[in-house]
């Protein structure tokens, strides 16, 4: 039996040979190796595995599979922007205050350090607040945008 035709590709006895397993181990690794370079010997011998015919969608895939990255790729730059931005706007707020500096922790006459730490968690706490109400309404619109497609 012969493996390969004139043009170098595989027979149809060759392909059904290996498809019932009546090749050598010689042959049949002659037979792999041409497989894994030769592209119209493989469509041959897939066709010869599985005779059904794949169904192609109505619509090309591709362009709503793309859409579909491009907006996720959106929502995470928006995200990183946002959560950069925020904190910008902590740190600006921070430096404005005097935190950094040290002018914020400096006591002045008559105050005494419980005012001030109450005064300085009440103050991280609205920040925190404020930040995770932010955060919860740009998670709801995902939510709702999704519910929409």
């Amino acid at each position: 039996m012969t493996l390969f035709d004139r043009d170098g590709h595989l027979t149809g006895q060759a392909l059904a040979a290996l498809q019932a397993g009546g090749l050598s181990e010689e042959s049949r690794l002659e037979v792999a190796e041409h497989l894994a370079s030769c592209d119209r010997c493989v469509a041959a011998y897939s066709a010869l595995l599985s005779p059904v015919v794949l169904l192609t969608p109505r619509e090309p895939v591709a362009p709503r599979v793309m859409e579909t990255l491009r907006r996720r790729e959106r929502r995470l730059r928006l995200r990183q922007w946002g959560t950069m931005a925020v904190a910008a706007c902590l740190a600006i707020v921070f430096w404005v205050s005097g935190v950094f500096t040290g002018s914020f922790w400096s006591r002045t006459e008559g105050e005494d350090t419980p005012s001030l730490a109450r005064q300085t968690a009440a103050f991280v706490n609205q920040v925190s607040q404020k930040t995770g109400d932010l955060m919860n309404r740009f998670d709801l619109r995902e939510v709702f945008q999704n519910e929409k497609e």
